[in-house]
């Protein structure tokens, strides 16, 4: 009976510390904050800060932007602007930086919006003459959003493309 008993209580033990914890949904996240962005200026808008996430697990890009509140024709009610967008497809270079593309077509206005990051932040093998890349402090992450749309009042389809550099803070 002790027997059983002592069984019992180190299987009880065994349970409890053998329980999986949840992660959180970043755990596995790159966040980089931004240093510098030259947006399009079609867009009509300058960025002063902003954070651009990534988590291959989840397979989404997440990039927040906020605004410096000169913008132009559009209302700055909201300084906040939010790309969010899955990942389809990510793969590393021979050189050993990361490139992620995401896009997403949103029919209901003809907004065709992409990003594509390219993570220079644990670049190896760049001794070489065929990876030598100067990448300059704060410009370890690299995004470009490209968007195409159709302009109401001109009748024409507008493409813009941004660029934008952050420096790496979580996940690396």
């Amino acid at each position: 009976m002790k027997a059983i008993l002592v069984l019992a209580l180190a299987l009880v033990g065994f349970g409890s510390a053998a329980q999986a914890t949840s992660l959180h949904p970043d755990t596995f996240a790159k966040i980089s904050k931004v240093t510098s962005a030259k947006m399009d200026s079609q867009l009509r808008t300058g960025i002063r800060a902003g954070t651009v996430k990534y988590n291959t697990v989840k397979g989404t890009v997440e990039i927040v932007l906020t605004r410096n509140g000169t913008c132009g024709f559009v209302s700055c009610d909201n300084l906040n602007w939010e790309i969010s967008l899955p990942i389809v497809k990510h793969n590393a270079t021979g050189c050993g930086y990361k490139v992620y593309a995401s896009e997403a077509k949103l029919s209901t206005n003809g907004l065709v919006e992409s990003v594509e990051i390219t993570d220079f932040a644990n670049m190896g093998g760049g001794i070489g003459p065929v990876c030598m890349i100067d990448i300059p402090p704060g410009q370890e992450v690299r995004v470009v959003y490209k968007s195409k749309y159709f302009d109401n009042t001109t009748g024409k389809t507008v493409s813009t493309t941004s660029t934008i550099y952050a420096t790496p803070v979580q996940g690396y």
